[in-house]
């Protein structure tokens, strides 16, 4: 009598467990990001050297700093969140969303250009995008002196693949080096 009841209740279990894994697979998995903005920082912000060579051959250097930035023009994000609140409000989607979800993080960046003597230029636009849920590398993305840079980024801030492309829309060779933190 009591094996039948144990057997009885194994049944059970392995039904139920198996019902919830149909019903929900990934029941049990973590499935939120595993770093937050101060890992994106750290591999980001910091002073860089882009170095461009023109269709002619010359070679162009021009330094910049990346640093966490803010969706709204003068205001900085906080030093915990990626995007301030509110700008995380009002997503929508029009398609099935469990077969078309991509987990992503966007960190948008002030893009600063600095002359030769120190001087600092107006900020510019650029982002940092980590595609899922782990932070192997990152996708850069600025316009930095009417160039625009797109750059596979490790999180100790190695550069693993850059692209810059001219105001032509031609790709030219180009190399990008962080200088300092």
């Amino acid at each position: 009598m009591a094996t039948s009841r144990r057997l009885i209740r194994i049944g059970v279990l392995t039904v139920v467990g198996l019902a919830v894994l149909v019903l929900n697979p990934v029941f049990g998995v973590l499935a939120g990001p595993s770093f937050g903005a101060e890992e994106l920082r750290a591999a980001v912000e910091g002073t860089w050297r882009l170095t461009v060579r023109g269709e002619d051959g010359a070679a162009r250097t021009v330094t910049f700093r990346l640093a966490q930035g803010s969706e709204v023009e003068g205001e900085h994000a906080s030093a915990r969140a990626l995007i301030r609140p509110a700008a995380a409000c009002g997503h929508r989607t029009l398609i099935k969303s469990a077969g078309a979800c991509m987990d992503y993080t966007r960190m948008p960046l002030e893009v600063t250009l600095i002359a030769e003597g120190g001087e600092r230029r107006p900020a510019e636009a650029g982002e940092l995008l980590v595609f899922g849920t782990r932070f192997d590398h990152a996708r850069l993305q600025a316009s930095v002196a009417e160039l625009r840079v797109s750059a596979s980024v490790t999180p100790a801030g190695e550069v693993q693949s850059v692209s810059s492309l001219g105001d032509t829309g031609r790709a030219l060779s180009s190399t990008l080096v962080r200088i300092a933190r």
